[in-house]
């Protein structure tokens, strides 16, 4: 018998419910509590819980992208503040520790629609 080389993972309704919990509360967090300066728009994308729930990656889509790096340095100056706001806002045993991580999803997806129309114009 072949073993399949593909790891199949998958997340229980409450680990999916747990995420977008933390997802919305992340997000309201960065919209109301820290500040952030106008010229950013930050949407957090999804989030990723850990099997043991201790911590998390959250994945932000931040524009304009060229500001990218001054947002998420100005988020992780804050981590402490969303921390602890996250730890008021949720109920859970723990509160998970968030990483946060710029998501390029959106970024890729345009950029090979760009590919594409010259493919289309050519």
């Amino acid at each position: 018998m072949i073993e399949p080389t593909v790891k199949i993972t998958f997340m229980t309704d409450r680990m999916l419910q747990i995420n977008v919990l933390l997802q919305r509360a992340i997000a309201e967090i960065i919209t109301y509590d820290i500040e952030l300066p106008q010229e950013y728009l930050v949407t957090v994308t999804r989030v990723k819980t850990g099997a043991d729930l201790r911590a998390a990656t959250a994945f932000l889509s931040i524009l304009p992208m060229e500001h990218s790096r001054e947002a998420m340095a100005y988020i992780i100056r804050n981590r402490k503040l969303i921390q602890k706001q996250l730890g008021d806002k949720v109920q859970l045993r723990f509160t998970p520790k968030v990483l946060f991580k710029v998501d390029v999803t959106e970024q890729k997806a345009a950029e090979i629609n760009d590919i594409l129309d010259r493919i289309k114009e050519e």
